[in-house]
């Protein structure tokens, strides 16, 4: 007689972009803090923010709305939270609307990437599309995917 196997739900942070809700996996996120102030750095793509001194570490801060591609908007310092994650030895900031909750989704609840969308850009790092019967959908990306260590590294001006 075959043993049944258990599915475990796998955990994912619900955060807002404008009026959609998107899922990181628990297992990436190092971290979430309030927004901070943060120190602009010059001739930086449109996406980085800036720095964020966090406990004497240096962090890159990414508007992870103009990242997606959403038109900028301001946000609001009440709500606005930063999503850290660890990639390759370096830490990221994902700026964000704000943090909804944690979500256990099963395997079956969700949708692949390449089924839900048509955008190759989004696919790249679109892990699908957690689907529930009542509650919101809620697209699961991969963060570490959406950016490059390699774009946060700062470059010595060329003498």
């Amino acid at each position: 007689m075959a043993e049944e196997v258990k599915v475990l739900p796998k955990k994912y942070l619900v955060f807002r972009l404008n009026d959609s809700q998107y899922g990181v996996s628990l297992a990436q996120v190092k971290e979430v803090i309030a927004l901070p102030t943060m120190v602009p750095i010059p001739q930086a793509p449109s996406y980085l923010m800036g720095m964020i001194n966090l406990r004497g570490r240096v962090i890159s801060a990414v508007d992870l709305k103009t990242k997606m591609g959403f038109a900028k908007t301001k946000y609001d310092p009440k709500k606005t939270t930063v999503i850290l994650i660890e990639h390759e030895s370096t830490i990221v900031g994902f700026i964000v609307d704000s943090i909804q909750e944690v979500i256990a989704v099963l395997p079956t609840d969700i949708e692949g990437a390449a089924d839900a969308t048509t955008s190759a850009g989004l696919k790249d790092y679109m892990l699908g599309v957690a689907r529930f019967e009542k509650r919101p959908m809620v697209l699961l990306v991969d963060l570490a995917k959406i950016i490059q260590v390699s774009e946060m590294s700062l470059k010595a001006p060329a003498a």
